[in-house]
């Protein structure tokens, strides 16, 4: 017994003494950045407890206005971010060939699989050749109509709000976004617009909550350990809904390819060589008919980059769109000159004009307002690299203002 209990004292004070070893050298690093102080086991987790998302952002902002560009954050268990944002420190660390996506990404997987946004190395580099065709600018020409059509149907919902007070535009949004990227990229109608409570918009959101939940969380170091969190058996749900909505959309499209192939006996093959024509090979076709080292996609394959794509391509979108206009009514003299443009371009039949890429290219203060917009409140605030080999940094001063 004494034996037992001996081991187990040694074996604590060496897990200990080397937690203590890497805490020095963590404070060590951080020296050389300014950053908040940070609890001895829970870092800086504890400030983040019982905290809104939309309050731990503010929080994290607010420590970038009093310690500078590039903060020090010591998390739970000796687990240390550098939160960047000085453009010589952020280019460097972009730019290094040693690093791999963060480990939060890795919560994504049992959502989105290892597709595009997940995956690195060969599977990365094979499948950004076979989507890079579909996103050619001719391509996205053929789909002005479709952009036309459900931009009309969101200004008919957003003109039934005028004059009614304020109201949330990001959830009409949302679905005019949803509703761009089936037609669009999947080649299947959802009609998102008419149905205020979609379910996969609302899983969504709900995903996007529990995964920020777990970045900010002291068990985010120990994966193995999600069960314990409240909304694990949640999540699975959810999961299960998001993937039954992406199987339903390529089930669609699979049969309506089908159908076309047997109507006029035109080969997948024959489809995939008219990318750059005037015919719509969407997204989601190219995916069902490429093989890889002869063989097509699998189900899973193909359903990892479209939920990848679906939550990519309507909630970034989504974020643009709205805070674009956030801005625009902040701003009324930005506001005012925009309308000038609009009315000055399109003339009287601004309200009912049909929008060519032709007639989009005018539209220079327009293209100045959406830039500026992405660049104060950018879509994807964050993004995380893990280091696999030392780096030089250069350290930057705390910011003079509060």
């Amino acid at each position: 017994m004494l034996l037992i209990i001996s081991l187990l004292l040694a074996t604590v004070g060496y897990v200990l003494f080397n937690y203590n070893k890497r805490r020095q050298l963590l404070l060590n690093i951080r020296s050389h950045f300014d950053g908040p102080e940070s609890n001895y086991f829970l870092g800086t987790t504890p400030v983040f407890f019982g905290k809104s998302i939309p309050d731990i952002f503010d929080i994290i902002t607010g420590w970038h206005k009093v310690h500078g560009e590039d903060v020090a954050i010591i998390a739970a268990f000796n687990d240390l971010v550098l939160d960047l944002s000085s453009s010589k420190n952020v280019e460097k660390v972009l730019l290094a060939k040693s690093i791999k996506k963060s480990e939060p990404y890795d919560f994504l997987v049992p959502w989105l699989g290892t597709g595009l946004l997940i995956s690195t190395g060969e599977k990365w580099f094979q499948r950004r050749k076979i989507i890079t065709p579909t996103f050619h600018f001719k391509m996205l020409e053929n789909f002005l109509e479709t952009f036309n059509k459900e931009a009309d149907i969101l200004v008919a919902k957003l003109d039934a709000h005028a004059g009614k007070g304020e109201f949330d535009i990001y959830e009409h949004v949302t679905l005019y976004a949803l509703d761009s990227i089936c037609e669009t990229s999947m080649g299947v109608q959802v009609n998102a617009q008419d149905d205020p409570n979609n379910e996969y918009a609302i899983a969504v959101k709900q995903m996007s909550t529990f995964i920020l939940r777990r970045v900010f969380s002291v068990l985010r170091s120990f994966p193995a350990l999600f069960f314990l969190y409240p909304f694990a058996r949640e999540q699975k749900r959810v999961i299960r809904r998001l993937h039954n909505f992406t199987n339903s959309v390529i089930d669609s499209r699979r049969k309506m390819l089908e159908q076309e192939q047997a109507n006029s006996k035109v080969s997948f093959e024959q489809q995939e060589e008219d990318v750059y024509t005037k015919r719509r090979i969407t997204f989601l076709d190219l995916l069902l008919s490429v093989t890889v080292n002869g063989k097509p996609l699998s189900r899973e394959d193909i359903r990892e980059e479209v939920d990848t794509f679906m939550f990519e391509g309507h909630d970034t979108t989504t974020s643009g769109i709205s805070f674009t206009i956030w801005h625009l009514a902040k701003y009324q003299d930005v506001q005012q000159r925009l309308y000038e443009e609009i009315h000055r371009i399109l003339g009287k039949d601004k309200k009912t004009a049909e929008l060519t890429n032709l007639k989009i290219q005018e539209f220079e203060y327009l293209d100045m307002v959406v830039k500026e917009s992405l660049r104060m409140i950018p879509p994807v605030p964050i993004i995380g690299r893990c280091l696999l080999e030392d780096m030089e940094m250069r350290r930057r001063r705390r910011c003079s203002s509060p």
